[in-house]
């Protein structure tokens, strides 16, 4: 089995950057082979904020992966790391699935390479999930809100498979509904809610970058 070497990665991504706001994270990916795309122009770097902070300056940077899939660099207050991105298209959505890269770099290796093995057992590779927009040279990431998603679930508004668990004191729901119960989520989520700015929050707001 793989293991995560840049755990750190995804933490920054999906927690130390969001001021406090993350989004939902899921066991399963949203996405079969047949659902995924691949676009050419959302290939090279783009530059921008991230929930209205404008004086935090946010780079992602997509590269071509392997099976339709976008090695992804986020670049944040110098801190860099590696994350997997793939594109779905779900109905007239689009989705962007982001997940740990294990083959990131060689110094991310080197640099977890002397952890205890057995602090690998016991991590796994969870997905987060973002509203994908890109019309032009702009670029719109809006993530799926665990507050958000954690409040209709606990008003039992949400009917989906997870479990919770108390992070810092907190309760966190991690999503354990498989693919197609994710898929079937999202569109529906979509429609009813897509339109609430907090089902859908942080958002990135980015700009071609020449």
């Amino acid at each position: 089995m793989k293991k995560p070497v840049i755990l750190g990665c995804f933490i920054l991504f999906v927690c130390g950057v969001l001021s406090g706001c993350y989004p939902v994270k899921s066991l399963h990916p949203l996405y079969t082979e047949k659902e995924l795309i691949f676009e050419t122009k959302l290939l090279g770097t783009w530059m921008g904020s991230m929930g209205g902070e404008k004086d935090k300056t946010v780079i992602l940077n997509f590269a071509e992966g392997q099976n339709k899939s976008y090695n992804l660099l986020y670049i944040s207050e110098g801190n860099t790391c590696g994350l997997t991105a793939n594109l779905v298209q779900l109905g007239k959505y689009r989705f962007l699935d982001i997940a740990l890269n294990a083959e990131s770099t060689s110094a991310d290796k080197d640099k977890f390479r002397s952890f205890n093995q057995g602090y690998f057992a016991h991590i796994i590779y969870m997905h987060s999930f973002s509203k994908f927009i890109m019309e032009g040279e702009s670029l719109s990431l809006e993530m799926l809100s665990h507050d958000f998603v954690k409040e209709k679930i606990e008003k039992n508004l949400i009917k989906l498979k997870n479990e919770v668990y108390k992070e810092a004191g907190e309760k966190e729901y991690i999503i354990t509904a498989n693919t197609a119960e994710l898929q079937e989520f999202l569109i529906d989520y979509t429609d009813k809610y897509g339109s609430e700015g907090p089902a859908f929050f942080p958002k990135f707001e980015l700009k071609k970058q020449k």
